[in-house]
């Protein structure tokens, strides 16, 4: 057997597809040895998000940069006790995005990192309410709207960024 130790230096010197790869491959490998270790109850048709563990959020955390990392951090920075909150202006303006379809992307690419970190296919942050969201015709935007991630996942994303 051959061990092979990647620190944060050398993964920071990989290319960034690189460095997704090797995280994807290492959370699938922390997922089984947790499943084994752990017995997570979570129901995908409920309304918690997936419960990431304290290394799963900092990997999923680590492995972001840029646009995806603000998405989170401001789940995290907006927190009322109970879950994490992003409003539709506040997320935008922390991605540097004018347009929702935009975020839905962003929503979508974090959505599949979290997945590939937990070893998860079916599993989701994001929550929202349809109440929340509300169309402008004229615009042809969302006037408002609103996304939450509730339960343990909002408690180990504030600790993976360092917040109390």
């Amino acid at each position: 057997m051959v061990s092979i130790v990647i620190d944060e230096v050398v993964l920071r010197q990989l290319s960034p597809a690189a460095r997704r790869e090797v995280l994807r491959v290492v959370g699938t490998e922390l997922s089984r040895l947790r499943a084994g270790l752990t017995d997570i109850e979570w129901d995908p048709e409920g309304d918690m998000s997936y419960p990431l563990t304290v290394d799963e959020a900092k990997i999923l955390v680590r492995g972001l940069q840029g646009a995806p990392r603000e998405i989170l951090r401001t789940f995290a920075q907006n927190f009322d006790g109970d879950a994490g909150h992003g409003e539709l202006h506040a997320l935008l303006a922390a991605a540097k995005f004018s347009d929702y379809r935009e975020l839905g992307e962003e929503i979508s690419r974090i959505t599949a990192q979290m997945q590939s970190v937990a070893g998860q296919s079916g599993a989701w942050l994001f929550n929202w309410d349809a109440d929340d969201w509300a169309w402008d015709a004229e615009a042809d935007n969302y006037a408002k709207g609103a996304y939450y991630i509730s339960g343990p996942a909002i408690h180990t994303l504030r600790e993976a960024f360092g917040i109390e």
